[in-house]
């Protein structure tokens, strides 16, 4: 991982200031990635599209933001400040991801302005829905959901359709998705099965998907076809799962 410069952004309503970390280069060395397309890759941060002032608390898209500049602020071995920074950018807090119900009312309140960023606030808030359960450790999360699917458990708990708002959201992102886009369809696959739609997620999977997807879909359809609905991390070796379903 190769750090590149702090930005410096304004709020687009108040004007306080913010800050966030840049790469020049980055891997996906390590990272985990969910059947609802969530990935954490440790050397590979991920820099949020949407955020909340932390002084008066106005969602804004980060293309909505004035850039009031940069420095850098990575640099290894530390050194002093550099005199040309002001200090307040130092100071400026860094921009968040924001929590489930900040996504609820960014979509209640249409911030977004195009097709892709309702679904990415779709995304975001379906995503935060289910960290809860990304917190299991990967081990028990699989056997409890494989081992005692016949038997609700407190852990088989369906988190998305628990939550009124987040079905109406996954119902919104149904709409949007576009089935001639693999990368949506099988979102819209996924979105399915976690509804507990068992018969239309694998209706959704049954056209072939690219190379790159058919492992994903593969998984997906397997875990539809035994009822299971909670979002799942993809193993490293895909094959061991699929065994032991």
């Amino acid at each position: 991982m190769k750090p590149g410069p702090n930005k410096i952004i304004e709020c687009p309503h108040c004007g306080t200031l913010h800050k966030f970390g840049t790469l020049l280069s980055g891997n996906t060395f390590n990272g985990r990635v969910w059947t609802d397309g969530y990935a954490f890759y440790p050397m590979l941060p991920a820099v949020p599209e949407v955020t909340k002032c932390s002084k008066c608390d106005f969602i804004f898209f980060l293309r909505t933001a004035v850039e009031v500049g940069e420095y850098d602020g990575w640099r290894w071995p530390p050194r002093q400040p550099e005199r040309s920074v002001p200090q307040e950018w130092y100071r400026a807090p860094d921009i968040m991801f924001l929590g489930t119900d900040d996504y609820y009312l960014a979509l209640s309140k249409q911030l977004y302005s195009n097709r892709g960023e309702e679904i990415y606030l779709c995304l975001m808030a379906w995503h935060a829905t289910n960290h809860q359960l990304r917190q299991l450790p990967a081990t028990s999360r699989t056997v409890t959901l494989l081992k005692t699917r016949n038997r609700p458990t407190a852990t088989q708990e369906n988190v998305v359709i628990a939550s009124s708002t987040t079905v109406r959201i996954l119902d919104r992102l149904l709409d949007l998705l576009d089935d001639l886009i693999p990368d949506e369809r099988i979102l819209k696959a996924e979105a399915l099965r976690e509804l507990g739609r068992f018969e239309e997620a694998l209706d959704t999977l049954k056209d072939p998907f690219p190379e790159e997807l058919q492992e994903l879909a593969s998984l997906i359809r397997t875990l539809a076809e035994q009822g299971l609905f909670q979002v799942m991390e993809l193993p490293r070796n895909q094959e061991t799962l699929l065994n032991e379903i």
